[in-house]
């Protein structure tokens, strides 16, 4: 059946405005330590489902807002012959009107229908910490190692659809505890040879479930580890020619 062209498009338009901002305030409590407190608020816009096919999917999904505090402090120091940095940052976020995909199951004209939407999921908080050393041990030798983790959960979330409570449901692609640590080495060559550097990283992340509905253990990723390495040529044999080898 040939339908007319109006039959199959739809126009929709709405606008959406929200103020951001960044306030922050550091001391210096030395000239090698720093302690800061910053606040942050940022939305991301809202928009309509492209690919609707029922009334309930053409209606927007308005913009996803954040409000953070965040604090931290940094420091530069010696042990010995050894420069050190320390760095860590303590936040906590509150998420309003996130934006999640789901499964929505309607009847239109007595046809049954299934399609993904996005909708406004209610509120959510994360909170967690981040952490970083590092080590200089000569001008040529040093090694890194940091550390995160992260927390959340909705206030509540239901699927507009059914109605089922998914409030009990993880941030997808976020796993609790990551980290990694890696050395960096500069070989001793003549400046006639270039700057040849090799680095070692080991990085590791705890399991995440990879969407954003829930359905443990079909949706869980394990965690795992990876070890890179890469070796670095710069200004080769004094040019203004760079290689890079990696696996």
């Amino acid at each position: 059946v040939e339908l007319p062209g109006n039959a199959c498009a739809r126009t929709v338009k709405t606008t959406f405005n929200e103020p951001t901002y960044n306030i922050g305030l550091n001391w210096k409590i030395t000239p090698d330590s720093l302690a800061y407190i910053v606040h942050r608020r940022g939305y991301r816009a809202g928009g309509f489902n492209v690919r609707a096919r029922s009334p309930l999917d053409f209606t927007p999904f308005d913009p996803e807002i954040v409000t953070d505090v965040e604090i931290g402090f940094k420091n530069d120091f010696r042990i010995g012959d050894v420069s050190a940095r320390t760095n860590i940052a303590l936040y906590h976020q509150w998420y309003d009107d996130v934006q999640r995909n789901v499964t929505i199951n309607s009847m239109v004209n007595g046809i049954p229908l299934q399609s993904s939407t996005v909708f406004n999921a209610a509120k959510a908080k994360l909170y967690g910490v981040e952490l970083l050393a590092e080590l200089e041990f000569t001008p040529s030798f040093s090694v890194r190692a940091n550390y995160s983790y992260t927390e959340n959960s909705y206030d509540e979330y239901l699927n507009p659809s059914d109605g089922t409570d998914l409030s009990d449901n993880r941030f997808p692609d976020t796993p609790r505890n990551q980290g990694s640590l890696s050395a960096r080495y500069l070989l001793p060559l003549p400046n006639t040879i270039g700057d040849i550097a090799t680095v070692l990283t080991w990085y590791a992340q705890s399991s995440f479930d990879f969407v954003d509905v829930n359905l443990p253990p079909y949706t869980v990723a394990d965690g795992y580890s990876l070890l890179n390495a890469s070796v670095t040529w710069d200004s080769v044999f004094g040019s203004n020619l760079s290689l890079m080898a990696f696996g």
